[in-house]
């Protein structure tokens, strides 16, 4: 059981957080915002993974009540980061294949002082460059420009695995 100083962890902060996170992408952005230390927001994500860990680990295990909160900040995070990767590929998707960007405004006054108001749709021009950065990162080893090595370091660490793997045999024999 922890002691010391209650937490200042609530279900009314974690709401705040995960309204707030996505528009701010870093953490500790969203702790200067809070008016809370970085560090405090980085202990609750790991306690809360943890607890996420040890739940993943054993079926058969119910929530800590000292560690349901941090696990519920856990769990806004990762959703909070899953909100601004979804964000993110819409743009990119949208850039890449062209089509309406946003709907614009204007006000405009006759000489009989009669006032309208004109919407007009602004488009994206296509760019394949959009469509290109988001293969390269999302489809490494098929479109990377480092592809290759990228084969190299993913065959090496598969050798190094088998003579970790090989020494562990031996040294329990």
């Amino acid at each position: 059981m922890r002691r010391g100083r209650p937490t200042s962890l609530t279900p009314e902060l974690i709401a705040e957080f995960g309204a707030i996170f996505p528009s701010c992408l870093y953490i500790s952005t969203a702790a200067d915002f809070l008016g809370l230390h970085r560090v405090t927001l980085h202990r609750w994500l790991l306690r809360g993974r943890h607890e996420a860990d040890r739940l993943a680990n054993d079926p058969r295990a119910k929530p800590l009540a000292s560690e349901a909160l941090c696990l519920d900040f856990c769990n806004t995070y990762k959703k909070g980061l899953a909100q601004i990767e979804m964000v993110a590929i819409s743009a990119i998707r949208a850039a890449a294949a062209g089509g309406p960007a946003r709907v614009v405004k204007t006000t405009k006054t006759d000489r009989r002082g009669n006032v309208t108001e004109v919407e007009r749709t602004e488009y994206f021009q296509g760019q394949w460059q959009a469509a290109a950065w988001l293969l390269e990162r999302r489809f490494l080893e098929k479109w990377s420009r480092n592809r290759q090595a990228i084969r190299e370091l993913q065959r090496a660490i598969r050798e190094l695995q088998q003579r970790m793997s090989g020494r562990t045999r031996s040294a329990q024999e």
